[in-house]
């Protein structure tokens, strides 16, 4: 991991719901964040995979974390 996340960041997918409720939490409170959508977006899925060393959404990467 290298590069330094500069903000919240958010795999997700629209059809789940603990993604869902993380985002309204997030809008909700105007914190701004990155949404990635791992149905839509190529390579998202595997980045997920490669973050948690397993499938799990939603995936938040908060700004002190590297990439």
């Amino acid at each position: 991991m290298e590069n330094k996340v500069e903000q919240l960041v958010v795999y997700g997918a629209k059809w789940c719901p603990d993604a869902k409720r993380a985002r309204k939490f997030l809008d909700g409170h105007g914190i701004k964040y990155e949404w990635h959508d791992i149905d839509e977006e190529e390579g998202a899925r595997d980045f997920v995979i490669k973050v948690n060393g397993r499938f799990v959404i939603p995936t938040l990467l908060f700004p002190d974390v590297r990439e």
